[in-house]
């Protein structure tokens, strides 16, 4: 790993490496020396074309070149596979040779997912069997920081890896009631031992404490059942068939539109798509907004009405439904049990929901919920990001099953490290009203595309995700795919699909394959990997200081979040004393 970091970059163009990770143990040793007599073999080939053209004309000579071609395509050198073990991954200097890498910023990040491969495959493979026991078994919720006392303890088992497999142990022994995990670290003979409980001798019967450093639960149930799972890529796409409303949302409508009345006569009654760019209308006019396509990407139609024929929404504000996917035992974890405990973020939204792989209890009356997915992803594609597709594809899956899409105006997915304001959302989104009927809207938040940290779906769009994901998957992996790996010299040796994250992907299949509007909302977003939105704010994005943003991204830590929280909260306390 030395060779990595004193590695050279010699220019800023794209670094390509080869995406067919297919994962053979073949052997790598011979390809230097097929690659030499492929050279040799072209070399000896091109001097007897030379003769042959002299000797036997053009006709001839052209099905030389012809027979040529063949032959150097026959000795192309052949791109090793992805490593499978650690004794197969080659120093830094020989992979860039053996894999075609051309130098640049990229070349040391995809050398580290190259040489971690081996290490990725064995923790994926590990907690693919762990949560497809857990969704086979209908595994009960870890209860986190609980200590579960019986009088005596059936076994102690020392070494094992995590509460999930320890909930395992517990299942498997036909005398065990109940199971405690050693969460805590550097405790001898508390760290990583599973302590299996059993009834015969607990003579008050199974008793909870609190217990920090400790996860505790019950046994699964001991009779496995069917479950979903996407045993290939495709099957992510293929989501159920999603529940209608009962009740169609309420929008803004004019009973008596007059069209001519628009005062841009050349937009032909269109306007930015912005809550802060209203359209404008002759006299004493009211701009309504309305379903109709428009020349301008971010323009959408609307209708100049006489004020006593709107009919607004009886509600004042949108409401909103907040779901966050978070990795279980990691930072992230940590930032929900503080957001919950101060009431922030995704626990201002009118109905809220968490995810993750596992079923954990981080508070009372704050459990996850399971989506079927290790939410193990590897970094790849044209910007070397995690490929987390398959991930969110498996929490569409889950939100489109639990049904709290039917009661909500908006759905909005945030990242656990994103600092969230669901009251500054709502009166964004009340200016967005319009976009709630017919085939929907969803906001954008940076020039450059749709970012992850924060996504805000309207009803309709959301079911319009769900309900296109299989012809986006096909649509989106032909041949417009395969022109620009073509062209670009993109990282995308297979589907379009493979090579995106799920924020991409998103926003193509929504733009590209249904009617869903895009509108960019410029005040929706400040975050490091987006610096166009500077532009919009006096503050940075780590000063939490905007009062107009809604979400503020990335804060890994506690600390980070706390200070974030902080800052946001008096600049408001602030500005209400001018």
């Amino acid at each position: 790993m030395d060779e990595l970091e004193d590695a050279p970059s010699e220019s800023d163009s794209t670094t390509c490496l080869h995406s067919d990770v297919r994962d053979t143990d073949a052997s790598l040793s011979s390809w230097g020396s097929k690659r030499r007599f492929g050279l040799l073999a072209v070399v000896l080939f091109v001097s007897a074309v030379g003769l042959t053209l002299t000797l036997q004309g053009t006709f001839v000579a052209m099905r030389v070149r012809h027979n040529m071609s063949s032959l150097l395509d026959m000795f192309t050198p052949v791109i090793p596979p992805m490593p499978t073990r650690e004794d197969q991954v080659l120093p830094f200097q020989q992979w860039m040779l053996a894999y075609q890498v051309q130098r640049g910023k990229l070349q040391g990040l995809l050398y580290k997912v190259y040489a971690n491969h081996p290490k990725y495959l064995a923790e994926k493979g590990e907690m693919n069997e762990l949560v497809q026991y857990q969704a086979a078994h209908d595994c009960p919720k870890l209860e986190l920081n609980i200590d579960i006392n019986m009088f005596f303890d059936l076994v102690s088992q020392p070494g094992m890896d995590s509460a999930g497999w320890c909930q395992k142990a517990c299942t498997d022994n036909p005398a065990c009631v109940a199971w405690s995990w050693g969460a805590i670290r550097d405790k001898p003979g508390i760290t990583d031992v599973c302590f299996l409980k059993k009834a015969a001798d607990a003579p008050h019967g199974l008793t909870r404490r609190h217990g920090n450093g400790m996860i505790s639960g019950l046994p699964c149930s001991r009779t496995g059942g069917e479950f979903w799972w996407a045993w290939d890529d495709y099957q992510y796409y293929q989501l159920p068939k999603p529940e209608k409303p009962p009740h169609a949302p309420e929008v803004v409508r004019c009973h008596h539109p007059l069209h001519h009345k628009c005062h841009d006569h050349h937009n032909n009654c269109c306007a930015p798509l912005r809550h802060d760019e209203t359209a404008k209308c002759a006299g004493h006019l009211v701009p309504v907004r309305e379903e109709g396509s428009c020349k301008g990407f971010n323009d959408g139609k609307f209708t100049c009405c006489p004020s006593h024929a709107v009919t607004k929404p009886k509600k004042k504000l949108p409401s909103v439904h907040c779901v966050l996917l978070f990795m279980a035992f990691s930072y992230e974890q940590d930032l929900i049990v503080y957001q919950h405990e101060k009431k922030v973020g995704i626990f201002q939204c009118d109905s809220h929901a968490i995810y993750s792989s596992q079923v954990i209890q981080l508070a009372p009356g704050l459990v996850s919920r399971r989506i079927h997915h290790s939410m193990k992803a590897e970094p790849g594609g044209q910007f070397v990001t995690v490929l987390n597709l398959g991930v969110f594809l498996a929490l569409y899956r889950q939100l489109i099953l639990d049904k709290h899409y039917l009661h909500a105006d908006w759905i909005v997915k945030v990242d656990p490290d994103t600092m969230f304001f669901p009251h500054r959302l709502r009166h964004t989104l009340n200016n967005y009203n319009f976009g709630l009927g017919h085939s929907g809207m969803f906001l954008n938040n940076c020039p450059q595309g749709l970012h992850g940290p924060i996504e805000v779906f309207s009803q309709r769009a959301f079911l319009a995700l769900a309900e296109n994901a299989n012809t986006c998957y096909h649509t989106m992996n032909g041949k417009a795919c395969d022109a620009a790996c073509q062209t670009k010299r993109l990282v995308c040796n297979g589907n379009c699909t493979d090579w995106w994250g799920e924020d991409i992907w998103a926003d193509r299949c929504l733009t590209l394959h249904t009617k869903s509007k895009r509108v960019f909302a410029r005040h929706l977003l400040q975050e490091e990997h987006c610096p166009e939105t500077a532009a919009y704010s006096k503050h940075s994005w780590r000063s939490c200081k905007d009062t107009r943003t809604v979400a503020f991204h990335p804060f890994k830590s506690k600390e980070l979040w706390e200070t974030c929280l902080h800052e946001a909260q008096h600049q408001n306390e602030a500005e209400l004393q001018v």
